[in-house]
């Protein structure tokens, strides 16, 4: 028997400093979680707003900041940014901050938030979905491989939206010998036409490792954020696919 699971609180994440939580639109019972991951030099505030917007029935949207601060004289800019990686890493030939520093402790950190939700909350994995942009992605992609190839192996999460962004680099060494050990959570991978991070390498990996993936390819330059209905579509279409109903479940009702 599986009790519904409740809205969680910020004091179901004790060692996480940032985070957002969205209750789900109106009275909808609640039957998923959609966790937000932004991106390089960003905090969680536009992608809190994102999921005010998406409004997602019966789902609490998570919205979470990286866990380090890059320093304002890299920036230049008096708002706080914030980045995922491990180390603070540059390209040596055109000193760009290096989206991939590894991503061990901000994996940790995404770890212990699912653990709270499901011990906690009484969420399953099924129930748990991930918004990645650009780094953000790649945490959530390389969080959801760590997960399903450890110690104690899950059946996959929800699903994640990855826009503009691939697996990190410390999980490309590992590639399935079999379909039946490719990654089962249900992948859309979003990118622009052109000066994009999804290029037709990151697609191939992502292929070669997920047993169920999308890729949609946007009309534009670049891997920014959508701007439209036509680019939203495909994820609302994800979205809608993966979340649970409960519509015409009496609230009282549990799980068998």
């Amino acid at each position: 028997m599986t009790l519904r699971p409740r809205l969680p609180e910020k004091s179901d994440f004790p060692s996480i400093n940032r985070l957002s939580i969205v209750p789900p639109p109106g009275n909808s019972a609640l039957t998923s979680v959609l966790l937000l991951l932004h991106g390089l030099g960003d905090t969680e505030v536009p992608f809190m707003k994102l999921a005010q917007s998406l409004s997602l029935p019966a789902t609490v949207g998570i919205a979470i900041c990286a866990p380090s601060l890059i320093p304002p004289l890299l920036t230049g800019l008096e708002a706080p940014a914030f980045h995922w990686s491990d180390d603070l890493l540059f390209n040596e030939h055109n000193f760009n901050m290096d989206s991939d520093g590894g991503f061990s402790r901000a994996i940790s950190s995404l770890e212990e938030i699912v653990l709270s939700l499901q011990h906690r909350c009484g969420f399953e994995e099924r129930d748990i979905l991930i918004l990645g942009f650009g780094q953000g992605a790649s945490v959530g992609l390389g969080f959801i491989a760590k997960m399903e190839r450890g110690e104690k192996p899950i059946s996959g999460f929800g699903g994640i939206v990855a826009i503009g962004g691939g697996l990190p680099k410390e999980t490309l060494c590992w590639i399935p010998d079999t379909p039946s050990a490719k990654l089962k959570t249900p992948l859309l991978i979003c990118g622009g036409n052109s000066k994009t991070n999804v290029t037709q390498e990151v697609i191939s990996t992502l292929k070669a490792r997920f047993a169920d993936m999308r890729y949609v390819k946007w009309e534009k330059k670049g891997d920014e954020m959508p701007k439209n209905r036509q680019e939203m579509l495909p994820i609302m279409e994800f979205f809608a696919r993966r979340i649970r109903s409960r519509a015409g479940v009496p609230p009282d009702a549990v799980e068998i």
